[in-house]
This record gives structure tokens, C-alpha cells and sequence, in this order.
């Protein structure tokens, strides 16, 4: 009788841990579908740009190589992982020997010329906003995209995957609600304050962006998308990496992630302390600040409000 209770919470104690294990999956299994579904929606993006119709080795290897213009090597790898299991699943052999050795020459490459995004401060972004030509719809999204990217310290694929619905207009300016960000594991989501520019009209992302959002006739779906010759907007929503070669067009000295440490730079030199810039940037790291709290309220101690108040 009692070697049979104890054989019983044995199986009791291992159900509970089988259990944990589940539920610790499930959790993992979302992230890396997410991931998984991005990182092919990048590739096929990439193909149909560059008109492959195929997945090879040398596709796959062209694709890493204009991925390492603008991504790091961890971002590179996750989304060759799920290329690679696309491949297998299409019973398509890789030469993991040529794609082995892009690596290390990628890794040897990164280690002697990464030195970090240059800071596009705000007297800069004055400049790089003048030789847009907002007479087209293009320069109206162009626009509305570098300023919206400063003042909100936006990660690039945050902006790339904003919606319109995603706007909630206030007499301060917008609310803009992060669906998805690298820094919000659990994926609640959370928002960033857009406000109205009271001292330079034309450096203002609430009018820029409504300029571009009326012209293009944009009322629900992607936010920022995909413009034709001629002008016409289409229904596709833009790439991160159409950001990246959008912003190196107009700004060569500078890449997408030079709008986030520009404004956290420039707030930095304005006398904001480190919890003003987080409230904007979506930083949560030990370095920063020890406790970060969530705030309904994101206009309050806002560094943004340095700049436009």
C-alpha cells in the first residue's frame, strides 16, 4: 500500500512538470511562429524585388549578404534559420559548407567595421527634411516616416508594421499603439507619444503625417505602403528594409536606427534623464533604469515635450 502511494505522487509530481514543460512550449512556439512567419515574409519580399523564383544556394546566399547591409548577425542567422527549414520542407539541399563560410566572413567582417548607428540629431533632421519634395506622395510618406521615427524613437519594423487603426488622435497629437516591439516579450503592446511641433511647423510628425495619410486616402490597413510610378498607392504594406533603403537615399551618412539614437541622444544633451527617454523609446534594460512601470499616461515627463512644447 505504501510503495503504491509513493509510485502515486511520483507520476503526480512528473504529470505537474510535463505540464510546466507544455505550457513553457506553447509560450516559445508563439514567439517563433511569429518570428518564423516574419522571417519568410522578409525572404519572399527580398524574391520577388530581385525576381527569384527559386530558393538555391546562391538565392539564399544573395539574400544574406543584402540582409547584412542593414541587420546583425543574430538577426540574420534567425531568419536564414527559417529559410532553411522552408527549403528542407520544399526538399531543396543547401550548401551549408558556402553558407558556414559566409558566416565566418560576416562575423570577421562585423567585428572589424561595427561601430554602432551614427546619431541623426535634431539639428541634422532639419536638413535631411528640406530636400524632400512634398509635392509627391512619396515625399508626403517619406516624410511622415523620418519624423514619425525621431520624435517616437521608433525601431524600423515597429514603423513598418503600424496600422492606420493603430493612430488615436488627442489635442496633444496621436497616441500611436506598438503592437509588437523587440523589448515587449509578452506582446501587451504599449504607446508612444506623437505630439503636435509648436516651434517648426515643418518638422512636426502630427501634420506630416496627416498630410500623407489624406493624400494617399488611407483609412484603415497598413499605415506606411508601397507607392507605384506615377504615384499610385498600393494596398502592400512597406518592408523594414524599405525603410532602411529609404532613410540610406536621403541620408547616406546614417541608417534607420540613427533616427532612434538620434532622439535619445539629443534628449540626452536637452537635460532628459533616463526614464523620460524610456517612456519614449520602450527601453527596458537593467543599465537604464532599475524598475520600469508602465504609464497610461504617456504624455507626462515625456523627453518628447522637450522638443515641441
Amino acid at each position: 500500500m505504501q510503495a503504491i502511494t509513493k509510485h502515486t505522487a511520483q507520476l503526480t509530481k512528473a504529470d505537474q512538470l510535463e505540464t510546466l514543460k507544455s505550457i513553457i512550449q506553447n509560450s516559445l512556439r508563439k514567439n517563433s511562429k511569429r518570428t518564423y512567419q516574419n522571417a519568410l515574409k522578409n525572404f519572399a519580399d527580398w524574391c520577388r524585388r530581385n525576381g527569384c523564383s527559386e530558393i538555391n544556394t546562391t538565392n539564399v546566399l544573395l539574400y544574406l549578404a543584402d540582409l547584412s547591409k542593414s541587420y546583425k548577425i543574430n538577426t540574420i542567422k534567425t531568419y536564414f534559420s527559417a529559410v532553411k527549414q522552408l527549403a528542407k520542407e520544399q526538399g531543396v539541399n543547401l550548401d551549408m559548407d558556402k553558407i558556414k563560410r559566409f558566416f565566418k566572413g560576416l562575423n570577421n567582417t562585423i567585428q572589424t567595421t561595427n561601430k554602432g548607428a551614427k546619431a541623426l540629431d535634431y539639428d541634422y533632421l532639419k536638413q535631411v527634411i528640406k530636400q524632400i519634395d512634398t509635392s509627391t506622395i512619396k515625399g508626403k510618406r517619406d516624410k511622415a516616416i523620418l519624423l514619425l521615427g525621431w520624435f517616437g524613437a521608433f525601431r524600423r519594423s515597429e514603423l513598418a508594421n503600424l496600422d492606420y487603426a493603430d493612430l488615436t488622435e488627442t489635442p496633444k497629437g496621436f497616441n500611436v499603439f506598438i503592437r509588437h516591439s523587440k523589448t515587449d516579450k509578452e506582446n501587451k503592446g504599449f504607446y508612444k507619444a506623437i505630439p503636435y511641433n509648436l516651434k517648426d511647423k515643418n518638422l512636426c510628425p502630427v501634420l506630416a503625417l496627416k498630410d500623407y495619410i489624406s493624400s494617399a486616402g488611407i483609412k484603415d490597413g497598413a499605415l506606411f505602403r508601397t507607392i507605384k510610378k506615377g504615384g499610385k498607392v498600393t494596398q502592400n504594406r512597406i518592408s523594414d528594409n524599405d525603410i532602411y533603403r529609404l532613410i540610406k537615399r536621403i541620408a547616406p551618412d546614417f541608417s534607420a536606427h540613427s533616427l532612434r539614437v538620434g532622439f535619445i541622444t539629443s534628449a540626452s544633451e536637452k537635460g532628459a534623464n533616463p526614464q523620460m527617454i524610456m517612456k519614449q523609446t520602450g527601453h527596458k534594460t537593467v543599465q537604464m533604469i532599475a524598475h520600469y512601470t508602465r504609464s497610461n499616461d504617456v504624455w507626462q515627463s515625456n523627453a518628447v515635450s522637450l522638443f515641441t512644447d
